[in-house]
């Protein structure tokens, strides 16, 4: 029998795990088997994300919070099914709440994911149903059908296009690390998920159209980074141009562990 011990001369792992990005993520928190448990966007009254696990260790729970850092609050819990380790349908219930009138009613969808390679590559809710605040019972309100559909595209290892009927993001890459690849999520569960979380190498662009009753708005992001010693991003500068031809400069700083 022989053992391997780790050698006095042998350098330490070099940090790969995303805990914050400065100007954008205020944290990243893990679980104890090193995957994403919890993120916050610039403050926890603005933005969150939290998610359970499995006994397989799939994503079985989402609870998105919303702030838009004003009086309009909305969140959103999700409950995810599995077959055969993929994602298959669930259930996203709806809240909001404006100004300081607590809400009487909340809305729950059904969720159904379709998969291609391992990947999710349609998310599709319908059939939305209003339920009492106070006791969880119907209220009568029922929306058949089909309510809105995201569909996926992935190249490379990289998410790189998600589009509905009135929303569409592209996105393109690189050949370096991307700033999450060494603990990326499995499967993209929802709309509002960041690309960089489920993305093998590091973001050059990103194009966001929409295109509903209120008009059209086009955004582009041109990402330039430098790596650290790992090849990892350790500053971004993201050069925004919005619809109206306005032109911003943000830099961005990575911290790993």
């Amino acid at each position: 029998m022989f053992s391997c011990t780790k050698s006095k001369s042998d350098p330490d792992p070099l940090p790969d795990k995303l805990v914050s990005i400065t100007g954008w993520m205020g944290g990243i928190q893990y679980d104890d088997h090193d995957r994403r448990s919890y993120i916050v966007g610039f403050t926890k009254d603005f933005y969150s994300t939290t998610y359970k696990y499995d006994a397989a260790g799939n994503v079985s729970t989402i609870s998105l919070f919303d702030g838009y850092g004003g009086s309009l609050v909305q969140w959103y819990d999700y409950k995810i099914n599995y077959a055969g380790g993929l994602p298959v349908n669930g259930t996203r219930a709806n809240h909001a709440e404006s100004g300081k009138s607590p809400a009487t009613t909340y809305s729950v969808d059904s969720i159904l994911y379709k998969t291609e390679n391992g990947h999710v590559t349609e998310i599709t809710y319908l059939d939305r149903k209003a339920y009492f605040v106070s006791t969880n019972k119907p209220t009568g309100y029922v929306a058949p059908g089909i309510i809105k559909t995201f569909l996926i595209s992935y190249a490379n290892g990289n998410l790189t296009r998600m589009h509905s009927d009135y929303e569409t993001f592209t996105y393109t890459y690189g050949v370096k690390k991307g700033a999450g690849s060494a603990n990326r999520m499995k499967f993209v569960l929802f709309e509002g998920e960041n690309a960089l979380l489920y993305s093998m190498n590091d973001m050059l662009t990103m194009y966001h159209e929409i295109h509903d009753q209120w008009g059209n708005s086009k955004n582009s992001s041109i990402y330039t980074h430098e790596y650290n010693t790992s090849g990892y991003p350790a500053v971004t500068t993201s050069t925004a141009t919005l619809s109206n031809g306005q032109i911003s400069t943000t830099n961005f700083t990575y911290k790993y562990e």
